[in-house]
């Protein structure tokens, strides 16, 4: 016996029976169903270090530049949002991010492996944010420790 499968709404994607409340619950309106990807297309953001769904909400929290000169700051790592509006997207200057509305925090190793789909930067979810702001953390403490040290010999 075969499980029944509807479309989804958006992208024609087969949903089985069993999932079909489930994507009615998370439709907007009475005669939607959305599958798991459409859904996080339209409710969430795909995270730039791990490519998982982040919370909306989460999404301007901290900014991961991978091409300082194209997003209008100075250095590429990762920023904190201080004040929105934080991006203009080239409209109005010659870069993505307003250098007022950002804060540098530091370099990341891992900056390559981040994929932005090709824009000077991506956002985070709250697991990445957490990971690579302890990351920054420990470094800060490994560099305060050898000059520390240093001014001890």
């Amino acid at each position: 016996m075969t499980i029944p499968t509807y479309p989804c709404s958006t992208c024609g994607t087969d949903i089985p029976d069993d999932e079909v409340e489930a994507a009615r619950d998370a439709a907007e309106y009475a005669d939607e169903l959305l599958c798991d990807r459409c859904l996080c297309d339209r409710d969430h953001f795909p995270c730039c270090a791990c490519r998982e769904c982040g919370e909306l909400r989460d999404q301007h929290a901290y900014v991961v530049v991978v091409d300082a000169e194209a997003a209008g700051v100075r250095l590429p790592g990762l920023y904190r949002v201080t004040h929105l509006p934080y991006a203009m997207q080239g409209w109005i200057s010659r870069g993505w991010l307003r250098p007022s509305a950002v804060t540098w925090l530091g370099f990341l190793d891992a900056v390559d492996a981040v994929d932005t789909d090709g824009y000077p930067c991506g956002h985070l979810c709250v697991r990445c944010q957490q990971r690579l702001l302890a990351a920054l953390d420990l470094y800060a403490l490994q560099t305060a420790w050898a000059a520390q040290r240093e001014e001890s010999l």
